[in-house]
């Protein structure tokens, strides 16, 4: 089983994994937050060292029941790209980066 983290952003979740010593954030919940609707679409742009899949037991289903199954998951890089896509503010964006990669 994967060990997630989860992030309060402003009121949105966002799942992390640690995978390889580094972090990985779920894609949907990356994209839903920086407002990109298609979060399918946006991770095809990604380099393929940029985004990888993982089996999560407790990802989020329709009505709120538990159920497992493989997600998208982008890499700190691919969390930058995403960003740089993302319509939002850059405050919004900035502030996402900071609360979400850890700080060395």
């Amino acid at each position: 089983m994967t060990s997630l983290t989860n992030f309060d952003f402003k009121g949105r979740n966002v799942r992390s994994i640690t995978k390889d010593g580094e972090p990985w954030f779920v894609a949907k919940d990356v994209c839903d937050t920086l407002g990109l609707t298609n979060s399918r679409q946006a991770v095809t742009a990604l380099d393929v060292d940029e985004k990888s899949d993982v089996y999560l037991n407790d990802a989020r289903s329709k009505g709120g029941a538990t159920q497992g199954r493989t997600v998208a998951i982008v890499s700190e890089p691919g969390l930058y790209r995403l960003i740089s896509r993302s319509d939002k503010p850059l405050t919004l964006a900035g502030q996402l980066d900071l609360q979400l990669v850890p700080q060395q």
